[in-house]
């Protein structure tokens, strides 16, 4: 049976718009007034079928086990993430329903048949989200201890290989693992349409990260996680600068010429053909070469054009030289990128911790032996 699978996500919008952590209390504001989300089941229905309405793509649960506490309680009460799913892509149409699931806390077999469930329920809409690792006092809760951090994912790795066989092989396997060690293992049915729901991992870590992109559809991610390159930060910091404090003429004036190359450089590479090995880099081809993104240039040239008119003399030189520097440090930037530059000295915070420990050990090697002399 070969259908669409996950279509609001494969297909449809380029940029995908969720509902992220409505089946917690509180959802993601920590807080005591009296209309916050309560997480009544009733409530998460009439959300699902609005956002269902309103053309977002999919709902994605948070996997919690107990709250905070305190005043707040902030998500006290919480569903779990897969039956949770059930019920509202029982009562939906379009958008895709993610269960999140720690590896650790549900046996592959177990949470394989569960997720089948949930896809036939609706019809190739269900989509997992695999997480490695948590908070080791929810862990304390199921007397579990969690895996060493880098181990998480090989424990991952592992179980996310018992579903995929589980899903595509028609005899009984055995399995041996580092992790886990089935024997006779089957199981149908297979997901709707033969085909595994779609994969989303939110790793941050090297480890987390490694996995995601090598097993997962898409990868939850933090841009602080990410460190800026030190042209980046001289980029992007005068047009925050800006933002926060500039007149509106003086926006554009920074905004425009990033618009512009990012046109510019969009349609010359749609000229040559985007790669079709590389469709991360086709897909940010198409966006900047689009008809869309040169009107939203167009637009904002003419705005300048207007706001430029209307100033007085000294207004003007002062939008030509916040212009010629959104130039220079673009050009800064496409250079940075070529050159792959990064920090001269450490790289990233860990990178800063090793560093400092090496000289710890070093120093006292080095006290030790100044002391026995």
């Amino acid at each position: 049976m070969d259908v669409e699978r996950n279509p609001t996500m494969f297909g449809g919008n380029r940029f995908k718009l969720a509902v992220f952590g409505s089946n917690c209390s509180s959802g993601r504001a920590a807080t005591t007034v009296p209309e916050r989300w309560q997480n009544a089941f009733a409530e998460n229905i009439r959300l699902a079928q609005m956002a269902d309405a309103a053309g977002l793509e999919c709902l994605v649960p948070i996997g919690r086990w107990k709250g905070y506490g305190g005043a707040t309680d902030f998500e006290g009460s919480t569903f779990e993430t897969i039956t949770w799913a059930c019920g509202l892509l029982a009562t939906t149409q379009r958008l895709t329903v993610f269960g999140t699931v720690h590896v650790p806390l549900f046996p592959p077999v177990l949470a394989a048949k569960q997720i089948v469930t949930a896809d036939h329920i609706g019809r190739g809409r269900f989509g997992l989200n695999i997480v490695c690792g948590w908070n080791q006092s929810e862990f304390d809760m199921f007397g579990l201890e969690q895996d060493v951090h880098d181990d998480r994912y090989a424990r991952g790795q592992e179980w996310l290989d018992v579903l995929l066989r589980l899903w595509s092989e028609d005899a009984p396997f055995d399995y041996n693992g580092r992790y886990y060690r089935l024997k006779g293992v089957a199981g149908r049915p297979r997901p709707w349409g033969g085909r595994r729901p779609i994969l989303m991992n939110a790793g941050n870590s090297v480890a987390g990260r490694e996995f995601g992109a090598r097993h997962c559809d898409l990868v939850f991610d933090q841009l602080e996680a990410t460190q800026a390159a030190p042209s980046t930060r001289s980029d992007t910091q005068p047009l925050l600068t800006v933002a926060y404090s500039g007149t509106l003429a003086e926006i554009p004036a920074a905004v425009l010429p990033c618009m512009w190359d990012y046109s510019d450089i969009g349609q010359c590479l749609a000229a040559q053909g985007a790669p079709a090995s590389q469709p991360l880099y086709g897909a940010w081809i198409r966006m900047y070469a689009s008809p869309e993104f040169g009107a939203l240039l167009t637009w904002l040239r003419d705005l300048l054009d207007r706001l430029a008119m209307q100033a007085t003399p000294d207004e003007q030189a002062r939008l030509v030289r916040l212009s010629v520097d959104s130039c220079r440090y673009a050009y800064l930037f496409w250079d940075m990128a070529d050159r792959q530059e990064t920090w001269p000295l450490y790289a990233t915070a860990q990178a800063a911790a090793d560093g400092c420990r090496r000289e710890k050990r070093h120093h006292g090697a080095t006290t030790t032996r100044h002391s026995r002399a």
